[in-house]
Formats: structure tokens, C-alpha cells, sequence
């Protein structure tokens, strides 16, 4: 960083650790400024929907979106379960901590949890705060089975989120 850079920083009361940690952990802005294409098939929703009041998973009131045409595709491989076709992303930062590792896109990933219709209730995981990309990961570290796979990294059995 050159020294007039550096500067001006420190003379705003920011320090370069705190600068670099902000360059290198990209937050996204919630409430999201455009909407969200879906990763599978590019559709961009028309609308933002709003969690039932009535939702047993805790997330009464929270703003998301969803691909339509992904959601009513009989032929969708992309998920096996209803709960999870269609999916794009939510619209809040709930579970999005500059100390996240980034996803697949370079922001920082969203800690979120598994619903009570998912295999694994409660379970934690990480994924796209923007839903952008395709990251995701159910490894406490962030890694995703792949890079684990490679890095021959011991068996990681899952976490319970700490974010909520």
C-alpha cells in the first residue's frame, strides 16, 4: 500500500490490518440492491418473498428468493428435495460475519442451518450469502468436501451455527 494511501487511511482512524481484513472479506449489502439470478438457469425472480409468520425453523419474517422456474421443474436435478428447488438465496445478513471464510465468488460466505424437513435438522453450514455461486459446505473449517478430499484433511463432523 503506498504511504499516501496509508495515510489517508490512518488519518480516518483506520488501521491497515483492519483495511486489508475489509479488502479481503467482501461484505454484501443487504437488502440485496438488484435481485438475485438463479445459478442453475439465470432466472431473475420478479418478486422477494417473505417467510410465513407460522415457520417452525426460526425464520418468521425473513426475506428471500426463489426461482420459479427451477421450483415448478419436474425435471429439476439440481435438488432432490422440494424444500431446496428453486432456492436462491436470502435477503439479510443473518449468518454473514466479516470473520466467515469467503465463497466460491469471493464474499463472505453466509453460516446458516438446516430446517426441520431437511436430512440433518439443525445441522450447520455454510454457503453463498448472495447465492451467486454454488458454494457450499457442511465442514466446520469451510472447506468443502472437495478441498478437504485434497488436502487428505481429517473427517469433520459437522457443527451446530454459532451466528444465530
Amino acid at each position: 500500500m503506498s504511504s499516501e494511501l496509508s495515510n489517508f487511511f490512518q488519518s480516518l482512524s483506520i488501521q491497515e490490518e483492519e483495511l486489508e481484513a475489509w479488502v479481503t472479506n467482501l461484505q454484501p449489502v443487504f437488502p440485496m440492491q438488484e435481485k438475485p439470478s438463479c445459478r442453475r438457469c439465470d432466472y431473475k425472480p420478479k418478486y422477494r418473498n417473505t417467510v410465513s409468520p407460522h415457520n417452525p425453523n426460526g425464520n418468521a419474517g425473513r426475506l428471500y428468493y426463489i426461482c420459479i422456474k427451477c421450483k415448478t421443474d419436474q425435471d429439476c436435478e439440481v435438488s432432490k428435495t422440494d424444500h431446496q428447488k428453486g432456492w436462491i438465496s436470502w435477503d439479510d445478513d443473518r449468518g454473514v460475519h466479516p470473520s466467515n471464510q469467503n465463497c466460491d465468488c469471493g464474499i463472505v460466505c453466509r453460516q446458516d442451518r438446516a430446517g426441520e424437513n431437511s436430512s440433518c435438522p439443525g445441522r450447520g453450514f455454510w454457503t453463498c450469502a448472495t447465492g451467486s455461486c454454488g458454494y457450499s459446505s457442511y465442514r466446520k473449517d469451510g472447506r468443502t468436501e472437495e478441498e478437504a478430499k485434497d488436502a487428505k484433511a481429517a473427517p469433520d463432523g459437522g457443527f451446530e451455527p454459532w451466528l444465530f
